[in-house]
C-alpha cells in the first residue's frame, strides 16, 4: 500500500529524534537526522561543545590589579582563593544560575561554605551578576564589565 510507504519515513524520523532527545541529543528537525547518514567524520572545537550541561569550578584566579575605566590600575585586596570562593558562594547561594550553583558546590567540596549574606542585601542582575553584603563586605560576582 502506498500509504504505508508515505508514513514509514516520517515515523522513523520521529522515533529517531525522540530517542535522541531522551539521550540528550537535540536535533533541529528530521532533515538533520537524515543528513547524519552521510557523515563519516565529526570535529569538535575546544570551547566546550561537548558538555554534560552542568558547569563546575576547575580553577580560582584572583587578580592582583584591576584596570579602571580611565585605564589606571587599582591594586586588589589580597585574599586567598579559599576566601574568594567562600564569599562568592555566600552570594551565589541565593541565585538559581547554573554557574552560581557550581560555585556553591565547589565551596561545599572544600568545606568553606559557612559565610552568610546579610538579610535584604542580595541583588541579582540577569545576564550580569549578583551582589550582596557578606560579613560587612560588598561582594559582587559576575561579568567583568558589571563588577568594575
Amino acid at each position: 500500500c502506498p500509504c504505508a510507504l508515505g508514513l514509514a519515513t516520517p515515523t522513523a524520523v520521529l522515533v529517531g529524534t525522540s530517542l535522541g532527545a531522551k539521550r540528550g541529543l537535540l536535533l533541529r528537525g528530521g532533515n538533520i537526522l537524515e543528513k547524519f547518514a552521510m557523515v563519516n567524520t565529526v570535529v569538535f572545537d575546544k570551547t566546550g561543545t561537548l558538555t554534560i550541561g552542568k558547569p563546575v569550578v576547575t580553577k580560582i584566579v584572583t587578580p592582583t590589579y584591576i584596570e579602571n575605566a580611565n585605564s589606571s590600575q587599582t591594586k586588589m585586596n589580597a585574599s586567598s582563593d579559599i576566601e574568594v570562593l567562600r564569599l562568592a558562594a555566600a552570594v551565589e547561594s541565593n541565585s538559581v544560575h547554573p554557574v552560581g550553583k557550581a560555585i556553591v558546590d565547589a565551596a561545599q567540596a572544600v568545606n568553606c561554605h559557612d559565610a552568610k549574606v546579610t538579610d535584604e542585601t542580595f541583588l541579582e542582575e540577569p545576564g550580569s551578576g549578583v551582589v550582596a553584603t557578606v560579613n560587612n563586605k560588598k561582594v559582587s560576582v559576575g561579568t567583568l564589565e558589571w563588577i568594575t
